[in-house]
């Protein structure tokens, strides 16, 4: 996807910079606040007293974009950013869609039909005890108050060890 985007943008005269961030890590508090603050810089420093500029998310970068732009706020946003572009969302069927509505504002999931701690308790609980890898992409706290598991519960238990 990203090549033949990326070809056609520079035929147009597009100037593209990636905003890189390591998805083994979206859901870490720490660095989700980092990325946020360096993602706000780079697009401060781009825009300059200049024109607002356009944005093209991927993949789980468009909850990214989605997540850094609902902190950075509406009237930021209109400082900024011209216009938003979001290719092959993960919401659809993808391993990531958790972390995705554990970081997404709800005003865009305000729509499903069940609460995050809802899902978390029975829908998702379901889904982890045969997906125990889904466990690696759930954030460790939903909205910074709510935690996904208690701090104290084991995340493998074996016959004679706790992990």
């Amino acid at each position: 996807v990203w090549k033949g985007l990326t070809d056609e943008l520079d035929k147009l005269g597009f100037n593209m910079i990636a905003l890189n961030y390591d998805w083994r890590r979206w859901g870490d508090p720490k660095m989700v606040e980092e990325y946020v603050a360096m993602f706000k810089q780079r697009i401060e420093q781009e825009v300059g007293s200049g024109k607002p500029v356009p944005i093209i998310g991927h993949s789980l970068g468009c909850t990214v974009t989605t997540y850094c732009l609902s902190v950075l706020g509406p009237a930021w946003v209109r400082r900024h950013i011209s216009k938003i572009v979001l290719v092959g969302m993960v919401m659809q069927g993808s391993p990531k869609v958790t972390a995705a509505f554990g970081h997404t504002p709800i005003t865009i999931v305000g729509n499903l039909p069940f609460t995050m701690p809802t899902a978390i308790e029975g829908i998702i609980t379901d889904t982890m005890a045969t997906w125990p890898c889904l466990v690696t992409t759930f954030p460790q706290r939903i909205g910074g108050e709510i935690l996904t598991f208690a701090e104290d519960d084991p995340l493998i238990v074996c016959p004679s060890k706790k992990y």
